[in-house]
């Protein structure tokens, strides 16, 4: 990402998406790192969804 952020104009979607990445990137991938994270939060929405939609 680093090596195309460069090649992009910054003002536009994908270079404000990489500003916004590469600095938080250790952060962002952290989950790629750690086998104890997962990946979706698929049991999170689930479990909310009925407070959401008002059931």
């Amino acid at each position: 990402m680093t090596e195309e952020h460069v090649k992009v104009l910054p003002k536009s979607p994908i270079g404000q998406a990489m500003a916004y990445s590469l600095p938080r990137w250790n952060k962002l991938s952290t989950y790629a790192n750690d086998p104890l994270l997962n990946m979706d939060n698929n049991a999170v929405e689930n479990a909310i969804r009925p407070i959401a939609i008002g059931s």
